[in-house]
């Protein structure tokens, strides 16, 4: 869950708008040293895995406060920008009646449940990082690394829920997500992305997106995107430290909405709302021992951006 929360905090979207009928819809963001940004994320998961009959729910609230800076252009044109978060809260009901909650506020705090106490460290540890991405000129990440060793002494398999390096992928959805041509009101295009769960699940979406066109707000325009999940697959990665493996899957997107807002001023995606729901049937392996299943999964996002 740390891995899909960093992943919408990573994204680095841009839409170049048009004032003539067709708009032309581009990744470019707009870099300038010492530029601040602030973001924030909302996740809400519920999901219930039945197992031989037997329910396995889990909910998660998430909420970070993520500050953002911009430092001196490189010689090749390429930009560092530096993350950490101003606040990190998160509060999940976990199978067998668990519950570990989070405030960066309070970081110290510990769990209840001794089991979960990893858990926290790892929370404690992203609470307190910074990490660094080159964004090349064409606006792809060239690197991006913590400034320091701030995953230092935890569990390796927690180490892998905050690996960086994943995001390289993550950019190079989000430079793919727009047409390469111009697009008029209704339009529409497909797109496949991937987003990870952690524990070395990964969802695959197929999206549709359609421009909506202009829409006014406080006053102020922007271009309207909608976002529809259409098809969706489950895999779990050979290397989870899961016990839990999916041997074969039926899932289907039951519903699904979602909407981007683009401030022509700033160029970028100031806004992003998504909801979806997916169910289905699968065959999952415990320990070796092969059951039935079910999966209702119930996810919901969202993230405001805030040019300081």
């Amino acid at each position: 869950m740390i891995r899909s929360m960093l992943a919408v905090a990573m994204l680095f979207v841009g839409v170049a708008g048009a004032a003539a009928a067709d708009t032309k819809i581009v990744y470019n963001p707009k870099y300038a040293e010492g530029g601040k940004t602030t973001i924030e994320i909302e996740t809400i998961v519920d999901q219930v895995m039945t197992i031989a009959g037997m329910d396995i729910e889990t909910e998660v609230e998430q909420f970070m406060i993520m500050k953002q800076v911009t430092g001196k252009q490189k010689d090749d044109g390429s930009w560092p920008v530096t993350s950490h978060f101003e606040k990190m809260q998160a509060n999940m009901k976990l199978p067998g009646g668990l519950e570990l909650n989070f405030d960066s506020g309070d970081p110290n705090k510990k769990s209840d449940t001794p089991e979960l106490e990893p858990v926290l460290k790892l929370f404690r540890a992203i609470a307190q990082a910074k990490f660094t991405m080159i964004i090349a000129k064409d606006h792809k990440v060239k690197s991006i690394a913590y400034e320091g060793n701030p995953l230092e002494g935890l569990d390796e398999a927690l180490k892998k829920e905050a690996d960086l390096e994943q995001y390289k992928m993550v950019a190079k959805n989000e430079l793919a997500r727009f047409p390469k041509e111009a697009v008029k009101k209704g339009d529409t295009w497909k797109r496949t992305e991937e987003s990870g769960l952690g524990s070395g699940q990964t969802l695959t979406f197929e999206r549709e997106y359609k421009y909506l066109g202009a829409e006014e707000i406080d006053g102020k325009t922007y271009d309207k995107i909608g976002a529809t999940s259409l098809t969706v697959k489950l895999k779990v990665a050979e290397d989870s430290p899961s016990p839990l493996k999916i041997l074969s899957s039926e899932l289907k997107v039951k519903s699904s909405e979602g909407t981007l807002f683009y401030d022509r001023e700033l160029k970028m995606i100031t806004k992003f709302t998504e909801k979806v729901r997916i169910q289905g049937d699968m065959k999952v392996s415990i320990n070796g021992m092969e059951f039935p299943g079910e999966l209702d999964l119930t996810m919901k996002s969202g993230s405001k951006t805030v040019p300081n």
